[in-house]
Formats: C-alpha cells, structure tokens, sequence
C-alpha cells in the first residue's frame, strides 16, 4: 500500500518586460506499507555433508524423481512501513533578448531522504553470518542533495525558420521497490545467491543535448530536424559480488553507463483551406548503448582482487536503430475523415544463446536483433446532426493487414514461433505425456504439448481487430 501527501506551490512574474521568472516548490512523503512472506517449500540437497534447502524450479517438479522436499516456517524478507521523503525547488528565467533571442536558464534543487538504515558491509556480514538476517553492520542511509542547471536558446534565422539549443542535467532515484528489496536482509542458506536492496543508492545522472532546426517551407508544409544526446551516469544496477571467501550475492548499486543519441527528422503537411488533405512523416535513427550485464558468471566484483571484470557497451534493451512513422488523412469538416497511421521499426537487441549439447559458444550480449516490424492502423468516421446534437459513426481497425510481429524470440533461433530445442529435444515432453496417459491428476491437455511452440499468441503482437461505434459530440 503506498500513500502520498505533497504540497506545491508555483510562482511567475513578467520583470522589466523582458524576463519571465518562474519559481516552485514540491514537497512528498510517501507513507510504504507491504507485509510479503516467500514460500516454506524447498528442496533439500547437500553441500559437504551438510543439508542444504534450495529453492525449486519447473525441471525439479517434472523431471527429478528423488525430489525430497520440506515444509519450514514462513519466513518475511520484504516487510517493512518505510516514509521516504522528496522536496524539489526551481527557479527559471525566460529572457527575451533584441526581441529576437530567447534564452531560458535555471536550476533545480531535489533532496531525498528513504529514511531508511542499510548494510554498509554485505560481504563481512554474510561471511560471518551465512544464513539469517543481516543486521551487524546498519546504518542511516544518507540524505541526497542534486543541483541540476538547465538552459536553452532559441533563435530566428529567417522569419520562418527557428534553430534552438537545450542542455541540462536530470536525477532519477531508484524505485522505492527497488532500494527496500529484502529489506530485513533475509539470507536462507549457505547456498543460496540472495538479492539486496540498497536505500543508500546514488541517484541516476543523464546530461542532455539537444539541437534543432525547425523550417516553414510553404504555409502549410515544414519541416523538423532534431539532433540529440543523452549521456546516463551511475545508472542503478543489480550487481553480481563475490566475497574474499567467494560467497556470492546480489547487490543495487550504481555501476552501470549507457548513452542515447540520435537524430530524427519529420515534416508535417496541415490541411489547407478548402483542401481535404494533410499528412505527417517522421524518421528517427538512434543508437543506444550501455555497459554489458551479462552472462553474469563473467560480470561481477572480487572483493579478493579488488578488480571489477572487464565491460564494454552494448546495445540497450530498447534500442531500435531504425524507425519510421507517418500518418495519411482525408477530411472534409463536419462531414467525414478517413486516416491512416503506418509504422515501421527494426527489431530490439536479443541475446543469442544454444543449447549446450549444440554448442558451448557464449555469444556477446544483445548481439543480434529480433525482425522488422510493421503496422497499419485505419480509422474512417461519419458525422451527423439530428436537430441540436451532433453524433457520429465510426469504423476502427487496428492492425489492418493481420501482421504478426514477433515481439519475444526464443535465443536460439531470433523468431518467435520456432526454436532450435524442438528438433534437438523432441523427446523432452516424453515424461509429462506419460503422466497424461497415464491419467494423472491435474494434467493438462496433450494438444498443449503438441503445440508449445507454435500456438503461442503471446509472443506475436495482437491480430487484427475490428471497432464499430458510435459517439455523440459535445460542444
């Protein structure tokens, strides 16, 4: 349950007719209340003779017929009421220069307090204390203070053509579910790998530029050329550590560094004046780029070496290099409009990955990219009057030609209905279509079976679909 109380308060005032200056403020508390337990069951194994409870996968219940299980007390690990506090404030002043020049500049103040203790030494605790709850080395996490300057500039070259500037500083604080993760620092066993929060995180820092060139080529028809750069430091990260004694666990940091840069060019054509026409079209190319966070065996901290492994940058997650977006209409005002939007985009970054018995080769992560996408989206309405109400009938269609974008792959083909187990495992179902003949309890059907891989919906974007309404216009 989480509430928020916030006070806001914002001020403007035009100065000797050439400054607008704009101040606020915002104060938040978050009042966080969860109650959360993990499940008692596990699986016993053991370690050097010693008895080990780990936790259990899908294989452990399908496949592992020495499977031996015990039931231990519920235990919380995430249970906490957490008051964390915001305050922001800003001043920003417009300046009108030569009647020409706009210049923008400010700075903004934010304060963030999770009020909150954490564990400032994981690794000592953990090697003391195997198991249990961590609380040997606790203390406040400590108030963050970010200045963030801010500027643009804006310029007339022609009296239809405008080049502007933009550079400025941005923090983001982690997400409060993030830092209280297993906030009683909850440890299960000597053989478990356990994930920390970490209410003492930095904020995430970007600095941003932006520069543009806007152009009214006729009086209907411009066009928009932006080039832009975002540079992330101390991005918050889930990080792999490993103690002089080679215990490993899991721990929110600030580690990682990504970049975003790009430029995207559009033109818009308004409908003019007895017209029935207009149209947009906007393309942007990207690139977007962060340190590696995998395979994690090869991504970690020693804290024996004292060296972190070697990292490079790789694509995001989101990245899409190529994207390209338009839009057709036809209007004629008070009687009826037909329009079009048309996407078209490549594929995000995936990781390829075989199956061991095929290949032991570790591919580089995100190093192909899923297929191309396309979309056509169709909206045609009619309008009508009865006496003083005006109403309309409409026909929407959302994917017009039933495309079927392959949103999820699998990592050993890059599509989305086929992989490569299929033929190398073909005889990977056999034990649960035995358990099926067999009739056993709570079974699924075989049909699921024989179609695992290809009657998958999820992993597509939605079919075609068809909306056929009406509404009444209000004015």
């Amino acid at each position: 349950e989480t509430k928020t109380y916030s006070i806001k308060g914002d001020f403007v005032s035009q100065l000797f007719n050439m400054h607008e200056v704009k101040a606020g403020f915002e104060w938040r508390k978050h009042t966080l209340t969860r109650t959360a337990f993990f499940p008692s069951i596990y699986k016993v194994g053991e370690i050097n003779g010693q008895r080990t409870f780990n936790s259990l996968s899908d294989a452990d219940l399908l496949y592992d017929s020495t499977l031996t299980l015990v039931n231990l007390p519920l235990v919380s690990t995430t249970t906490y009421k957490k008051e964390p506090v915001q305050f922001s404030a800003y001043v920003q002043d417009k300046m009108e220069l030569a009647k020409t020049l706009i210049f923008n500049a400010g700075v903004r103040y934010e304060y963030f307090d999770a009020n909150s203790q954490y564990n400032y030494d994981f690794s000592q605790d953990i090697t003391e204390n195997p198991s249990g709850y961590l609380d040997n080395y606790l203390t406040d996490a400590e108030p963050k203070h970010m200045i963030s300057p801010r500027l643009s500039v804006s310029y007339p070259i022609t009296d239809k053509g405008i080049i502007r500037f933009s550079y400025g500083h941005f923090y983001q604080i982690g997400a409060l579910s993030s830092l209280y993760l297993n906030n009683r620092r909850w440890v299960p066993n000597s053989a478990s790998i356990p994930d920390f929060g970490n209410p003492n995180v930095e904020p995430q820092r970007s600095v941003q530029y932006e520069i543009g060139l806007q152009q009214q080529l006729t009086d209907n028809f411009k066009f928009d050329l932006t080039g832009y750069y975002k540079d992330v430091r101390d991005y918050i990260f889930f990080q792999t550590i490993y103690t002089p004694k080679a215990r490993q666990y899991d721990l929110l940091t600030n580690l990682a560094y990504s970049n975003v840069r790009g430029i995207t060019l559009s033109f818009l054509k308004r409908r003019a004046p007895g017209s029935l026409f207009s149209a947009s079209l906007d393309y942007t190319f990207q690139i977007a780029e962060g340190n590696r966070t995998q395979p994690e065996e090869d991504l970690f901290f020693s804290e024996a070496a004292g060296k972190q492994t070697e990292t490079f940058l790789v694509p995001l997650s989101f990245d899409r290099m190529h994207l390209l977006n338009g839009s057709i209409n036809l209007t004629n005002p008070n009687n009826w409009s037909i329009g079009a939007i048309v996407t078209l985009q490549t594929g995000t970054p995936y990781t390829p990955q075989l199956p061991p018995s095929l290949s032991t080769i570790t591919f580089e992560q995100r190093s192909e990219t899923k297929p191309m996408q396309w979309n056509v989206d169709l909206k045609a309405e009619k309008y009508f009057q009865l006496g003083s109400v005006k109403y309309s009938i409409f026909l929407q269609v959302e994917n017009l030609f039933d495309t079927q974008n392959e949103r999820y792959v699998y990592a050993s083909s890059g599509r989305a209905l086929t992989n490569v187990e299929e033929k190398l495992s073909a005889v990977q179902f056999n034990d649960i279509r035995n358990r099926i003949e067999r009739g056993d309890a709570g079974m699924i059907p075989e049909t699921a079976i024989d179609n695992y891989y290809y009657a998958r919906p999820e992993r597509l974007n939605p079919p075609r679909e068809v909306r056929l309404g009406f509404s009444i216009i209000l004015n």
